[in-house]
């Protein structure tokens, strides 16, 4: 009966090793299996240096002429469509475009050759695009600085343009980027702008 109990403790003892064993390695399996499609999901998110971004917001401009009013508050929609590229971690460089959806009138200040005096002139802006190469500087994941220069052509006259401003990025999940941008414009020799939109960004 000794014999016999010894036997049987023995057989629970090695099968409850094994059971434990396969418990063990079962979850090792799942642990490296998670670790490795973790770690190649960041390694295909690291590796995303380009990104084409579809942006809808609004251009707001003070120096406007409405109902024969000058120095008028006026908020105009906007589509943009940019595209950047990484260089490494910190630093990147961007196109970016705009579209202003409305025809409108602005009083832009003008030197006049012959008096040292200011003129208000009405220029008629209709539906104007812009062009910008930006520079970009990552501060936080969450903020990155811009600044560049480009024109801004529309049929009656064109303007070169220096462009400041900030993204957001609000979440980043499978390729895609949801972010909050902002924007200044100065354009040279005409008025400024400054525009908030709302984007999303498709990384490859």
């Amino acid at each position: 009966m000794k014999n016999y109990g010894i036997i049987c403790l023995f057989v629970f003892l090695f099968s409850s090793t094994n059971y434990l064993l396969a418990q063990e390695n079962e979850q090792l399996k799942e642990e490296e299996l998670h670790n490795s499609k973790f770690e190649k999901y960041h390694k295909e998110e690291e590796e995303s240096k380009h990104s084409v971004s579809f942006v809808m917001g609004h251009a707001h401009i003070s120096t406007a002429v409405k109902d024969g009013k000058d120095n008028e508050w006026i908020t105009i929609p906007s589509f943009g469509l940019h595209y950047n590229y990484a260089i490494n971690e910190k630093w990147g460089l961007g196109i970016h475009s705009e579209l202003l959806l409305e025809v409108f009138e602005i009083a832009a200040p003008r030197s006049l050759e012959d008096v040292e005096e200011l003129s208000i002139e009405t220029i008629e802006r209709n539906k104007p695009f812009s062009l910008a190469l930006m520079g970009m500087y990552e501060v936080h994941h969450h903020l990155i600085l811009l600044f560049g220069a480009g024109g801004e052509f529309s049929s009656e006259e064109n303007f070169a343009l220096i462009r400041l401003g900030v993204d957001v990025p609000i979440i980043e999940k499978f390729g895609w980027e949801a972010f909050a941008t902002a924007n200044f414009d100065f354009n040279i020799d005409a008025y400024n702008s400054f525009n908030l939109g709302l984007g999303i960004a498709k990384l490859f």
